[in-house]
């Protein structure tokens, strides 16, 4: 970068005010932005094509060459450049040895109806699910198995928390994400696009493994303390689990997802 702005020492600067404010729900949902940090995730995020609103630097912790072809990439497109002082950045930041680099940006949900389905189109739903990190770690599989789109329904976190997105590796920023209010909605939805709606409850009785499952389909995932919802279940086409031959009654929502997106991906 040829021009240097001015270092940013003053935790009452407007811009850091302004990182605060996002890193509540409602400050993100005000704005339409998020903030990012970690080499990894903004280069992800310049990578996909997002809008890059501010870039964010710490002169002083920053030590990759990668990290800096990203800054230049993203001013290239148009990103203000702040420099922060490292002390200052190190009071902002979520990570116990940040990097040095962290973006404003602008994320997008998609509208279902703008999903491209096929023949091996799969669609994840999470219905209600309360725990960024989960949400994170399943975007992060669904973007690893190609799948078609992310669907939160109900009262499911926000994706554009910054622990979704650091646990997602920025692939929320590749992967289309929707939001409806319900998963019967979805249901409806998934029919109309000839969907096979497959349900995952520890509480039913056929082993994933056993199913006879079709694609394409849309794979549904309820909450951490109580999955899907009778009626839920009831409506789906399938409902399958994952044998547990220990003593836990269930395993974790984003292990359980990966276990079953893979095997439906083996299939396909």
């Amino acid at each position: 970068m040829i021009d240097q702005p001015p270092l940013i020492t003053s935790s009452a600067n407007p811009l850091v005010a302004r990182i605060r404010k996002l890193a509540t729900r409602k400050g993100r949902a005000q704005t339409a932005e998020t903030f990012i940090e970690g080499i990894a995730v903004v280069r992800q995020a310049v990578a996909s094509g997002v809008h890059i609103d501010t870039i964010v630097v710490a002169p002083d912790l920053l030590r990759s060459e990668d990290a800096r072809r990203v800054i230049d990439t993203a001013a290239g497109r148009g990103a203000a450049v702040s420099h922060l002082g490292a002390d200052l950045f190190k009071r902002i930041s979520d990570r116990d040895n940040p990097a040095g680099l962290a973006a404003i940006v602008s994320p997008h949900m998609t509208e279902l109806e703008d999903l491209a389905i096929d023949d091996g189109a799969l669609v994840i739903l999470l219905d209600n699910v309360g725990v960024p990190g989960n949400l994170g770690t399943v975007a992060r599989t669904a973007d690893a198995i190609g799948a078609r789109g992310l669907v939160l329904a109900g009262n499911s976190t926000d994706p554009w928390d910054p622990a979704a997105i650091k646990a997602s590796m920025g692939t929320l920023f590749e992967l289309p994400v929707c939001t409806i209010d319900s998963a019967l909605g979805a249901i409806r939805w998934a029919r109309s696009k000839r969907l096979t709606t497959i349900a995952t409850s520890a509480r039913a009785a056929r082993s994933i493994y056993d199913a006879q499952l079709r694609v394409p389909a849309l794979v549904m995932f309820g909450s951490e303390q109580h999955g899907l919802d009778d009626t839920t279940l009831a409506g789906a086409d399938e409902q399958v689990r994952i044998p547990i031959r220990g003593h836990a009654s269930s395993l974790n929502l984003a292990v359980a997802a990966g276990i079953t997106l893979f095997e439906l991906t083996r299939r396909s």
